[in-house]
């Protein structure tokens, strides 16, 4: 295990004014919760970018791990097409080791053990946050590039499987309920 702090930056989200035009979009946890992420679908919330914020303009393979709330959500972040920053419910992590895949660690730090883990770090009673200090402390399995690129094909493969799952139980559904209806108005 290595602390995150040797194989990625972290820094926090950016503090700014929203306001309705402006030269980026402010993603909030509710963008990447909620949607797929595409550009139709990210906030509306804009910023005006200073000269110093332009550095945490997000790029795609960055990460952003939920830092506030109950839940510390990890998202792999896609090319955007549209200039975009994090707010400062996120931090924003980026692999520094070539030896490092973003999709392995935004897998590992999804992991229900590693949230367990994250959560007792977290601090406050009413909305727990992490800190900088605490999570780049924050020990992860580092297991070679030949097996994290085997853990993210498999783990595409598991996403996969319960996308089909789902769509295989809305069919069934939908098939289900035609068949009772179709009995219900032969009956009457």
């Amino acid at each position: 295990m290595k602390s995150i702090s040797l194989v990625a930056t972290i820094d926090s989200g950016v503090y700014a004014k929203s306001a309705t035009t402006g030269d980026a979009h402010l993603l909030q946890p509710s963008d990447l919760l909620y949607a797929n992420l595409n550009t139709t679908e990210i906030s509306a919330t804009k910023i005006h970018l200073t000269r110093s914020q332009e550095r945490h303009l997000l790029q795609p393979g960055d990460i952003l791990l939920i830092a506030k709330g109950l839940t510390h959500a990890c998202f792999l972040l896609p090319d955007l097409e549209v200039n975009a920053v994090a707010s400062t419910a996120f931090f924003v992590i980026r692999p520094v080791k070539s030896s490092l895949l973003p999709e392995y660690l935004c897998w590992y730090l999804n992991l229900p053990a590693t949230q367990s883990r994250l959560a007792t770090i977290a601090k406050g009673t009413s909305i727990p946050a992490l800190t900088i200090q605490d999570f780049s402390q924050f020990m992860i399995q580092f297991p070679t590039i030949t097996i994290q690129h085997a853990i993210v094909t498999l783990a595409r493969m598991q996403q996969r499987k319960k996308e089909l799952e789902a769509t295989l139980v809305k069919h069934a559904d939908t098939l289900f309920q035609h068949q009772l209806l179709t009995l219900a108005n032969q009956s009457a």
